[in-house]
């Protein structure tokens, strides 16, 4: 197996224009006093981004102070869009639409953290992406995709919404030194 291949100089957030990653928080309005999770890809039934929402509207709570950017455009958007509302979690859950990668920095870069569904990415470039910018990743768990996320080290598995839901908590109320070493095992 060959892993994808990422440029990693490109998403470290040290080498992102400070004025674009302020561009990108005041464009979608993003306070900075929340956590902010997100996913990047197609919105494709198999990115299971549907599942993601479920697991969100179950778990977390908008004094939770977590919130989720959907980086991304594919044929099931509108759907996913009418599911957040239906849940009624369109106050936590930003759908951006599709972002050209050389303007994908910036994006991850106001993130604190990749989450994912998605069970067809057993090698995800958009997670390897994050992780380069020091996002932990935050993936369910399958046999497949075992390796890509070590808990603890780079991230953490879930297995269902309250794990989920758990671990965005943890990572969250994580102190700033655990933080850190969390971000740079990536």
């Amino acid at each position: 197996v060959i892993p994808n291949a990422v440029e990693l100089d490109r998403f470290m957030v040290k080498n992102i224009d400070p004025a674009a990653i302020k561009a990108v928080r005041e464009k979608y309005q993003l306070p900075e006093d929340k956590m902010l999770a997100c996913f990047v890809g197609r919105l494709g039934k198999e990115k299971s981004v549907d599942v993601l929402l479920d697991y969100w509207a179950r778990e977390i709570r908008p004094e939770d102070g977590i919130h989720l950017m959907v980086i991304g455009d594919g044929p099931v958007r509108e759907e996913l869009e009418q599911q957040a509302r239906d849940l009624g979690i369109t106050d936590m859950v930003l759908f951006t639409g599709a972002i050209p990668h050389a303007e994908l920095p910036p994006y991850l870069a106001v993130c604190d953290v990749y989450v994912t569904a998605s069970l067809s990415d057993t090698n995800s470039i958009s997670m390897l992406e994050g992780m380069a910018g020091g996002l932990p990743g935050l993936q369910l768990y399958a046999e497949l995709n075992a390796d890509q996320v070590t808990d603890g080290v780079n991230g953490y598995m879930f297995r269902d919404a309250a794990e989920m839901g758990q671990r965005l908590r943890q990572i969250r109320d994580m102190e700033p030194e655990e933080l850190q070493k969390l971000k740079t095992s990536v």
